[in-house]
């Protein structure tokens, strides 16, 4: 006798149920998008005891006609797709046509619906064998109702978690399904009460249904297209972020997905304005061609397959650099004697604030014990001085102990040389900034710098706000950058894949200063790399290139020059301990502004430069108002 056995129904469909019936979120996630194909306006959702117990999906949408509801518990039957071909183009959510069996397999199932014009009838099964059919009564649409999950399958029911767990990944995957479909009304009932409430209507709508009023605060607009791709939805502003992903979503052409590509491209996008393991929250939706999207590559859908990563990527990229760039740019401060186009004060303050906390408790008798450290003389007004100038002749070696020159000992090879007077502070490279008007009151812990403005006051990280206009004045000048001969050329050996991906941006690099020349089939040259990056370690610099190799080959360079130019500028910025008097103060904090007379917001590793008080916020530290 053979060794093969042709597996029965009832046992495949067990297997299957393995694959897309993992746990009662799946099974809920299943039969909300089989609603949403129906073409349902309206969708109700109820669960008990984490799902395990009962779980009832009803809805509004175009119903089962009487002879399709065996035909419904079928493995492979649908109504979605006839032939193979539909695949490439497919627009709806299921077509496999495995979810109604799968679920049925290992559950007590339910049916009741009625079809457009016709009559109400229901269908049982149990473990998914029929048990009995009729009829009912209901409006148009289908209700149906799953209890008892895993009954027949003791070792899938122990896996799953304690009820109050699964009904918390029940409320993620609804939540889910809520963003990716705002304009539909969808209800979400756990033990009785109702947890979500979407009415029909924007994605801003249903943004506010399922976070809060805070969340959706801290959420700015987008909508981009790049080469047929669309993408559109809410990101998180730089200071508003959270310490995991779990408020992520992701949906393209209406499906919610995970994709490693368009959160890679996010994140990269944000790079330079977020902390580390500070993560933003978004929601996006992208459209693009139907035939440019592969959803048949998970049993639950839950991944999708793009015939041009790189374009998914770019354009993922772009839309969220450019807006968080243009957004950090709006909300800096303006220093300079010119209101125009500056955002008020207060307003500003909303936007840079962190949560709220609670002030330090002072131990007043200790301000009388503590010895007091003799300090430069802060006069109160800067415009009071008599003579400031007579201060200033120390400022260039007082900043040259911190680095702020980028020339390093001229003796060390491959060291570029830079003008001292290009990045350094000096008498003449005020002439052409705008003008400070607001009022220094004094340094604090030789790392803070205090300003008055207005009705505002000012903290400013010396090293972070400067890190951050050098950072920006050197990606500026990048294609100005001289080559740097290497003194003894750098070989490399690449696989057959490296080599064909490292062929088509060699063009790239040499033009941003690299001289990089191809000696073999996979040997490669480094005879010069630039002026901004001499000492780099090209061996990890290559690492760091094909680590992530579905990245637009440009993007993938830029942000890796980028990563190089932050640590230059890191090196070179004023350091936190660098003690200043009041003249000294005056042009430091006037080398921490950019040419339009603004503050940044971020340094280039996403930490904050400056933090804003309001004088009302004090009177109410000192309770003068309450």
């Amino acid at each position: 006798m053979g060794r093969i056995n042709q597996l029965k129904p009832e046992v495949f469909n067990m297997i299957a149920a393995g694959e897309v019936v993992e746990r009662p979120a799946s099974v809920v996630k299943e039969l909300v998008e089989n609603s949403i194909d129906a073409g349902a306006s309206s969708i109700e959702i109820s669960i008990v005891d984490g799902g395990i117990k009962k779980i009832t999906v009803s809805d509004d949408g175009a119903g089962i006609l009487p002879e399709d509801m065996k035909l419904a518990f079928l493995p492979h039957a649908t109504s979605k797709i006839k032939d193979f071909n539909d695949i490439d183009v497919l627009s709806t959510l299921g077509f496999r046509g495995e979810a109604l069996a799968s679920i049925s397999s290992v559950s007590e199932v339910k049916l009741t619906t009625t079809p457009k014009g016709g009559e109400c009838a229901t269908i049982s099964l149990k473990g998914g064998e029929i048990i009995s059919e009729g009829f009912a009564s209901r409006s148009q649409g289908t209700t149906i109702e799953v209890e008892n999950l895993f009954y027949n399958t003791p070792a899938r029911l122990k896996f799953l978690k304690k009820t109050s767990s699964e009904a918390n990944l029940v409320i993620d995957t609804v939540r889910k399904l809520m963003l990716a479909n705002p304009e539909i009304a969808i209800k979400l009932n756990v033990d009785g009460k109702t947890v979500f409430e979407q009415q029909s209507g924007s994605l801003e709508d249903s943004i506010y249904s399922v976070y809060d009023t805070k969340t959706m605060q801290g959420l700015m607009e987008v909508a981009e297209e790049f080469n047929g791709i669309r993408i559109s939805g809410f990101i998180s502003k730089i200071e508003f972020t959270k310490s995991n992903r779990t408020y992520q979503t992701i949906i393209i052409n209406g499906r919610c997905v995970e994709s490693q590509v368009v959160q890679t491209a996010v994140e990269q996008g944000y790079s330079g304005f977020l902390m580390k393991r500070c993560y933003p929250v978004y929601v996006l939706n992208i459209i693009m061609p139907f035939d440019q999207l592969d959803v048949n590559v998970h049993p639950r859908k839950a991944e999708v397959r793009f015939a041009n990563q790189q374009a998914v990527f770019s354009a993922v990229y772009h839309t969220i650099n450019s807006n968080i760039s243009k957004y950090a740019h709006d909300i800096a401060v303006n220093f300079t004697n010119s209101r125009q186009g500056i955002l008020e004060q207060d307003e500003y303050r909303q936007k840079i604030e962190g949560p709220k906390s609670e002030q330090t408790k002072l131990e007043t008798t200790n301000l009388y014990k503590a010895p007091i450290r003799q300090k430069p003389d802060y006069l109160p007004n800067l415009a009071k001085m008599q003579n400031p100038e007579n201060d200033l002749n120390s400022l260039d070696s007082t900043l040259g102990n911190s680095n702020l020159n980028f020339s390093q000992n001229p003796t060390q090879i491959g060291t570029p040389e830079y003008s001292k007077s290009e990045y350094s502070i000096s008498n003449d490279s005020l002439e052409s900034t705008p003008i400070f008007d607001g009022e220094i009151i004094g340094q604090l812990f030789d790392t803070y710098i205090l300003v008055e403005q207005g009705e505002m006051a000012y903290l400013i990280d010396q090293h972070a706000a400067h890190e951050r206009i050098l950072y920006e004045k050197i990606k500026k000048n990048l294609d100005k950058m001289e080559s740097q001969p290497l003194l003894v050329p750098y070989t490399i050996y690449l696989s057959g894949t490296e080599s064909d991906y490292f062929i088509q941006i060699i063009p790239k690099l040499n033009a941003m200063g690299f001289d990089v020349q191809k000696e073999g089939e996979t040997k490669f040259t480094f005879y010069a790399v630039p002026e901004i990056l001499v000492g780099i370690d090209i061996k990890k610099f290559m690492g760091n290139l094909f680590e992530d190799m579905i990245s637009d080959e440009d993007l993938n360079m830029e942000l890796l020059v980028k990563d190089k130019i932050s640590q230059q500028a890191c090196k070179a910025a004023i350091k936190g301990g660098n003690e200043f008097n009041s003249a000294q103060l005056k042009q430091v904090v006037q080398a921490l502004l950019d040419e339009q007379g603004n503050l940044p917001s971020k340094c280039p590793h996403g930490r904050p430069t400056v933090v804003a008080i309001s004088k009302k916020d004090i009177e109410k530290l000192f309770k003068r108002i309450v």
